[in-house]
């Protein structure tokens, strides 16, 4: 397995590098410990690029240094590793690395931003979950473990608390899977909870009957996981509630205390997901704690490979370094604001529409237009 770590110097990064140490076996992972360099935001002219270019090549070089340490770290843990620095926007760096290199899981923290300004402008680790084509970890913060301490052959550490959401699909057989592969710590509790979502549009003189025959299923799919996570050797908890599966997956994230929920994502695209998102990234946006959502792997589209889209990054080598030379790229621009960036969109304008379109929707909901 591919595992794509995004770092920078925060505390939220180093809570990432441990949960690959403390869930991730070294001899079944091939590690990428990513950094990238944010370019000029604003528009320049070539003289005032130029007066910039020192401070670009300082920040070059520190990311060298922290994927150089991160890489280190896991070394010492066992795991085989390279390193990267790339220059271009956060969160399409991110995106663009892993599409490249054909990561199977991203693993980055979160910086957990509240309130209106999260609302409209998202996070990184959001639009990476959103929009990654693998699977993705979002930490959220330290487990029970740290990663000073080395790990025997065999040994696992202490015990945490895993709360994997399934549904009767492939995408929560993915998950399972998932769960199955993780180097869980000694002791580590797995809750199995599946959700009856009652609030399609039954007629009434069915709703009884369709209420119990869904809860019999549930019981019946949490039992069957439950089996199979058990012959595995996992101690396991079960639970089938019936509401909105994004509500009650974060309630009983929190209600459990658990350190990480893992559960598939369908995929929904188009209008569904831009205006009502999906209960994968509504739990990893509201979940107290970390999120891993699963994806099962699809072919890249074309339009996205290292070849059609060599000019979005930059990746930035240390022999660029020592020469001093400036990374050459193509400018394109945001068609709604105008700035460079490396798409039609830029994720700001993209999270501004989203936004007013929720908020028309609401307003249209009400009768005021």
């Amino acid at each position: 397995m591919k595992v794509l770590v995004a770092m920078d110097d925060s505390k939220f990064s180093q809570a990432a590098l441990q949960a690959v140490v403390s869930q991730i076996r070294p001899a079944d992972a091939e590690v990428r410990v990513l950094h990238v360099v944010a370019p000029l935001t604003v528009s320049a002219s070539p003289q005032m690029a130029a007066a910039y270019a020192p401070e670009l090549q300082d920040q070059i070089k520190t990311g060298h240094e922290l994927v150089d340490r991160a890489a280190e770290t896991l070394r010492a843990e066992g795991f085989e590793v390279d390193t990267s620095v790339y220059q271009a926007d956060i969160r399409e760096g991110i995106l663009e690395s892993a599409a490249h290199w054909g990561a199977d899981l991203i693993v980055l923290g979160s910086r957990g931003r509240k309130g209106l300004p999260r609302f409209l402008l998202g996070s990184a680790a959001e639009f990476v979950a959103r929009h990654a084509r693998c699977s993705v970890e979002i930490v959220r913060k330290q487990g029970k473990t740290g990663t000073g301490s080395a790990r025997k052959p065999g040994q696992r550490k202490e015990g945490m608390r895993v709360l994997l959401a399934i549904d009767d699909s492939r995408f929560s057989e993915a998950a399972t899977q998932a769960v199955i592969a993780q180097d869980l710590p000694q002791g580590a509790e797995v809750k199995v909870v599946h959700v009856v979502d009652l609030a399609l549009p039954i007629p009434t003189s069915y709703a009884a009957g369709f209420r119990q025959e869904s809860l019999k299923r549930g019981e019946e799919l949490v039992r069957r996981t439950e089996q199979l996570l058990a012959k595995v050797g996992y101690k396991v908890l079960t639970a089938v509630g019936e509401g909105d599966p994004r509500a009650k997956i974060v309630d009983q994230a929190k209600r459990w205390n658990a350190d990480l929920v893992i559960l598939g994502s369908h995929g929904r695209k188009g209008m569904e997901h831009f205006l009502m998102g999906s209960v994968s990234e509504a739990v990893a946006r509201y979940a107290p704690c970390s999120v891993y959502i699963v994806r099962i792997p699809a072919q890249a589209p074309a339009s996205l490979s290292h070849e059609k889209r060599k000019d979005v990054g930059v990746l930035v080598d240390r022999t660029q370094m020592a020469a001093g030379m400036q990374p050459q790229r193509r400018t394109r621009v945001c068609n709604v604001c105008g700035k460079p960036y490396s798409s039609n969109i830029c994720p700001t304008c993209a999270d501004r529409i989203r936004a007013e379109a929720i908020a028309r929707k609401k307003r249209k909901d009400k009768g005021e237009e």
